[in-house]
């Protein structure tokens, strides 16, 4: 367990911690994001238990770390949190009153690094391999270079201000959270260059022990068909060779989703468990309304 990355993000939280025969087994970092509540601030989209190893079979382990932490649950009114894909039932959260949502992500898990690409829709591979024939080159950017971070962030932001909605990150922010996970040596961010315009996509990608997760991506209107396609399929090889699952971070965003879809991945499902508060429902109103309203939903 780690909390390296709510610390680059600067966000306040406090740790609650399942402690066995003097060390911890379990976790759950209570973040604080919209409006000071208990949820998940921008940019963090898992959060929920964490333990340590692999749970027992019956998953006997994982309801009693849930039992331990049940009169924390219950008393956190604002409690609304999406928990990784890993965590494998809401059920005892169901028994403490909770309510769950259900959403996707796609994975392409490591051990499929020399079958995933044959394996993705054709109109991926396609538009791939037209990005590298237009002269699109990838290249792995330096965490350390203040260009090519600056040059990343106005890239992957491009989604929102081509249509003149403000971005949800400050790029003094997204310099800090860069710096602060370099130091760990937990995010990598990458380019798709073309000869005469320079980098027309970016990314920045977060890697933990087990996966590199697909964060921050956007690519310039002036980019070549197949730009972005072409720096994935490379930031994605590169993570199943350092024998890493890669998770898209999915969205429920249809364009969005049709677009990683088609790299193959598999479907896992990941649960938003949440207080039925009236705290939580004017939250999630007003979540709602700012992304119809900001232009942050398209």
């Amino acid at each position: 367990m780690t909390t390296a990355y709510l610390d680059g993000l600067g966000v306040g939280y406090d740790l609650h911690v399942v402690r066995a025969e003097g060390r911890i087994v379990a976790g759950l970092p209570l973040t604080r994001g919209i409006g000071g509540l208990r949820t998940n601030p921008l940019y963090c989209k898992y959060l929920g238990l964490a333990w340590e190893g692999p749970l027992k079979a019956d998953f006997s382990d994982y309801y009693a770390h849930v039992e331990t932490l049940a009169a924390l649950v219950k008393a956190t009114k604002s409690f609304d949190y999406t928990f990784h894909p890993s965590v494998p039932s809401w059920m005892p959260f169901h028994w403490l009153g909770l309510h769950e949502q259900t959403a996707y992500t796609y994975v392409i898990p490591a051990a499929a690094k020399d079958s995933w690409w044959d394996a993705a829709d054709s109109r991926i591979r396609r538009a791939a391999r037209r990005g590298l024939k237009g002269g699109v080159t990838i290249r792995e950017g330096s965490a350390g270079s203040a260009a090519d971070v600056a040059s990343c962030y106005k890239l992957a932001n491009m989604p929102f201000t081509s249509r003149g909605a403000r971005p949800l990150m400050s790029e003094e922010r997204f310099c800090r959270l860069v710096a602060a996970l370099a130091a760990h040596d937990m995010v990598r961010i990458w380019f798709a260059e073309e000869t005469g315009k320079g980098a027309t996509s970016a990314a920045a990608v977060l890697y933990d022990w087990q996966a590199a997760y697909f964060v921050f991506n956007g690519s310039s209107p002036h980019a070549e068909a197949g730009s972005n396609a072409s720096l994935l399929a490379q930031i994605i090889q590169d993570a199943l060779n350092r024998g890493l699952d890669f998770d898209f971070e999915g969205s429920m965003i249809k364009p969005v989703e049709t677009f990683y879809r088609r790299f193959g991945g598999e479907l896992r499902p990941y649960s938003r468990i949440y207080q039925p508060s009236f705290v939580n429902f004017c939250k999630r109103t007003a979540i709602q309304a700012v992304r119809r309203f900001g232009g942050y939903s398209r």
